[in-house]
């Protein structure tokens, strides 16, 4: 409930497409963490 009284809770399907829009986020730059350190252990093997 906001000040002003206005409910400004988001609808289930809101909130749904709000967290798999932060969901595909956080996994494409847990992804990208992954590859470098994969990237940054091969380079220490190579050498």
């Amino acid at each position: 409930m906001t000040q002003d009284g206005r409910d400004d809770l988001l609808t289930p399907e809101e909130l749904k497409a709000l967290l798999s829009k932060d969901i595909e986020r956080l996994g494409e730059e847990l992804r990208m963490s992954l590859r470098k350190k994969r990237e940054e252990q091969e380079a220490f093997v190579v050498v």
